[in-house]
């Protein structure tokens, strides 16, 4: 991990949802298992849909959307604000 503000946020959020580490594995999560892509809601509304899978083991940690439409045209940064707070406990 870099210290980024990105980094600590993602750090940040992580613990926050007690998943600092992966549930399987046990590796550190960081950054590196955030993934973010472009959708849309079924009536075509642009959003964007998130995923944390740790790199070691496949383990899928976590997932949530959200009605911010940058996806991947968005940058880390687009994505720390606008996307991460949408993730939620399910």
């Amino acid at each position: 991990m870099d210290d980024t503000p990105e980094d600590l946020a993602i750090a940040e959020a992580l613990a926050a949802h007690g998943v600092s580490s992966c549930p399987h594995c046990g590796r550190v999560l960081d950054l590196g298992d955030v993934s973010w892509n472009d959708a849309e809601s079924g009536s075509g509304t642009p959003m964007t849909w998130a995923q944390i899978i740790c790199q070691r083991c496949d383990t899928e940690v976590a997932h949530w959307s959200s009605w911010w439409p940058g996806g991947q045209d968005g940058d880390v940064t687009d994505f720390v604000v606008n996307v991460l707070p949408d993730w939620k406990n399910s």
